[in-house]
């Protein structure tokens, strides 16, 4: 059914429901998990940080990365066929073109509450990503 599947992945708790959902999708399927995590390329918090953006950035990436990895042997552990990969920009879209380029069948996000003044400024991610995937879309809930 499903061969590759992508993950959005920050450690959050939501994409830790989500990593639950995605490895059982895996293991059920014999499919490869691609693990992401997008770096947004202006973080707001980059705005008040004391240090250039680039720096933010690169300590950013290389935080995501060892998370990603840590993730990825554990689940390799597992007898599970596990991919990292970092992105940067917008997340939405660096998801949804990420999911084209390498055909994927399915992305699993985790869904985060918003109130709705915080929707309308940020937008939202999956909303987004219903609209520009050419592939399934899982929102995985904590439960």
């Amino acid at each position: 059914m499903f061969q590759k599947i992508v993950l959005a992945f920050d450690g959050g708790e939501e994409s830790v429901a989500a990593l639950h959902q995605a490895t059982d999708l895996a293991r059920l399927c014999d499919a490869e998990l691609i693990l992401i995590g997008v770096v947004e390329s202006i973080p707001s918090a980059a705005l008040t940080e004391p240090y250039p953006q680039h720096a933010f950035l690169t300590a950013k990436r290389s935080s995501m990365a060892q998370m990603l990895l840590t993730e990825a042997e554990r689940l390799g552990d597992r007898g599970l066929k596990v991919v990292t990969e970092i992105l940067e920009g917008d997340p939405a879209n660096e998801i949804a073109t990420y999911a084209k380029r390498i055909d994927a069948d399915v992305v699993v996000i985790g869904y985060a509450y918003k109130g709705f003044l915080v929707r309308w400024l940020e937008g939202s991610t999956g909303a987004k990503l219903i609209r520009d995937l050419p592939c399934s879309l899982l929102i995985a809930t904590e439960r």
